[in-house]
Order: C-alpha cells, then sequence, then structure tokens
C-alpha cells in the first residue's frame, strides 16, 4: 500500500470511515491512518468538522456516504466514526 493508493482509493470513494477505506486497501486501519495524515497535512483530505453532530453519513446527505437513503448499512454501524474526505 502507498501514498497514492491511499489517495487514489479516497478520490474515487469521495467520502469513507477508516474502516470503510482499509476494507478496500485491504490493509490494517492502522496503516492506513497514518497514510491519511499525510493527505490531511497537504491539505487533500479532511475529516467530517463534527461527525458525531451532524449524524454524518445517515443524516446530513452532504457527502455521498449519505446520499443512500439511512445510509450505508455500514455507516449506520459506524455512524460516531471519523469521516474522511477527499477535497481537492
Amino acid at each position: 500500500m502507498t501514498l497514492r493508493s491511499v489517495g487514489d482509493a479516497l478520490r474515487t470513494m469521495k467520502a469513507a470511515t477508516l474502516r470503510q477505506l482499509a476494507a478496500e486497501l485491504a490493509a490494517s486501519p492502522r496503516e492506513v491512518e497514518a497514510l491519511l495524515a499525510f493527505w490531511e497535512h497537504r491539505g487533500n483530505v479532511k475529516r467530517c468538522a463534527s461527525p458525531q453532530a451532524s449524524g454524518c453519513g445517515t443524516a446530513c446527505r452532504a457527502c455521498p456516504i449519505g446520499s443512500t437513503p439511512g445510509g450505508a448499512p455500514a455507516m449506520r454501524e459506524e455512524s460516531q466514526a471519523v469521516v474522511y474526505e477527499w477535497v481537492r
């Protein structure tokens, strides 16, 4: 797994939790989190501002995760998880 593979996966997914992205890349969340930190520092990735308050992925509909009625099944389980979004 490389920086590029993490960036490409999140760019394609547009938004994802750490567990979703790790599953997509067949990697551990710890490995993915380290590479996400690089992209976040560069300004390419941002964390959902307040996922607990906004109901990220289930109610706000501000990102692709929330565009499905009721959110994706995995997101209902992770409604309190941090959501990462590719921004540029």
